[in-house]
């Protein structure tokens, strides 16, 4: 974890790296040559121990924004806090020493919810629901691993709700969803992305109907860094890349992390880089 600006982020300047290495395969020996290092000083930029031109080396080679990397370890990252948005609650447990974040969507006038992943936890979630006299209709799951779906069977015995989950990672008692399908609900509406890589059906939820746009993007993408490639690193960036293209003012709501916006991404994330995605792409054809 990184904290900068009162905010703990899920990856430091040395996570993102080596997601970077991970998602394109390359070894130690093989990037060191090709970066013009030797091996002890590769270690070192990997171990967050390094001067800012190895850093810049490397990162440039990886495909990632060097001065966002260097912006995240000199302490000169603009980030700004976001305001707190109307009807819109953000849950954090704790996952086997993971903070991960769940989230709830209300509509105002008929005080009806729509829940977002589980969290470890859903305590919080449920008591909020009784404190704001607020019925839970949906929960809806943006992907099938344990830290986002753990209480899914608690939160649908204590409210009833139904639950769907992206058909290609189909889960027992939920119904499937698919891209592009909308779920209407008083005041609120969302649309389903397809948004793989760091799971083979990963979906994000567009919600319309808050005073802000929202995406809750699961672990397509975090603040200033993504989720790992489990699938596909290729994926992931073209996942990353198509979140960023909507509005600057969408705010994005990771699984793990603070919430950030389209605009605040495009300027911090390292992986947001529109060429080295089309280089990457054009290399695979």
């Amino acid at each position: 974890m990184f904290s900068f600006n009162n905010l703990i982020f899920e990856d430091e300047p040395v996570d993102i790296l080596r997601k970077a290495i991970n998602g394109l395969g390359i070894e130690t020996e093989e990037l060191a040559s090709k970066c013009g290092l030797k091996r002890n000083e590769l270690e070192k930029v990997l171990q967050g121990k390094t001067d800012l031109k190895n850093l810049e080396t490397v990162a440039k080679f990886l495909g990632l924004r060097t001065e966002q990397l260097k912006k995240m370890i000199t302490g000169q990252l603009e980030v700004p806090n976001l305001p707190h948005l109307k009807n819109f609650w953000i849950f954090t447990s704790d996952f086997g020493g993971m903070k991960v974040n769940s989230y709830l969507a209300v509509d105002q006038e008929r005080r009806k919810g729509i829940a977002f992943d589980t969290g470890a936890d859903a305590t919080s979630l449920l008591e909020t629901l009784i404190d704001e006299n607020i019925h839970l209709e949906y929960l809806l799951l943006t992907h099938g691993h344990g830290d986002h779906i753990y209480e899914m069977d608690r939160i649908i015995e204590k409210t009833g709700c139904i639950a769907y989950a992206p058909r290609g990672e189909m889960i027992k008692g939920t119904r499937p969803i698919e891209p592009n399908q909308k779920l209407t609900l008083s005041g609120l509406e969302v649309r389903v992305h397809s948004v793989p890589g760091h799971s083979a059906a990963h979906v994000a939820y567009e919600i319309s109907g808050l005073e802000a746009p929202v995406l809750i993007v699961g672990d397509a993408l975090f603040a200033a860094s993504m989720g790992k490639a489990n699938i596909s690193y290729l994926l992931s960036l073209e996942s990353l890349h198509y979140l960023l293209s909507f509005s600057d003012n969408t705010f994005l709501a990771p699984g793990h992390g603070p919430m950030t916006t389209v605009a605040l991404e495009k300027k911090i994330n390292p992986f947001y880089n529109p060429s080295w995605l089309e280089y990457l792409r054009n290399k695979q054809r």
